[in-house]
């Protein structure tokens, strides 16, 4: 009877500790797939692909300044996206936010009229599972212009 008790149990932690991994593995999965789609859509240059995915409430910071959603739309489609490259992917969860760390390295970036670095940089997202789906929620480039 012991015995049985003792193998239900490690089952059952078994079991919790599998889930657990599986749970970590799927909040990567949103995370990156979230941001390589962002990325996707604008570089197609069509803004219904991207801004429905962006909050109201959006916010973020560039080499030149700070951005609310509007003036990041705009930016967006000034961009003229070329080749990228994005690696390093790094995902947290917490209930319905998920934050996503990466580097990203474009051929040609430029923001406010100012060529940035080719080389890989650190990028930042947060998205926000809404009644719309996820949602883009902040952003931060920390590539700054080229030298």
């Amino acid at each position: 009877m012991k015995k049985n008790i003792i193998v239900t149990i490690v089952v059952i932690a078994i079991s919790i500790i599998f889930s657990a991994g599986i749970y970590a593995e799927s909040d990567m999965s949103v995370g990156e797939m979230l941001e390589r789609q962002m990325w996707e859509d604008m570089k197609t240059g069509k803004t219904e692909m991207y801004e429905p995915k962006i909050a109201d409430a959006f916010q973020s910071i560039h080499e030149d300044g700070m951005r609310g959603r509007g003036q990041e739309i705009k930016l967006i489609k000034d961009l003229g996206l070329g080749d990228y490259k994005l690696s390093k992917f790094d995902v947290t969860r917490q209930a319905d936010t998920i934050v996503v760390t990466y580097l990203a390295q474009i051929s040609k970036e430029t923001v406010g009229g100012t060529q940035l670095s080719d080389t890989p940089t650190p990028r930042l997202s947060v998205w926000i599972k809404t009644e719309k789906g996820w949602q883009w929620l902040a952003h931060a480039n920390l590539n700054m212009a080229k030298k």
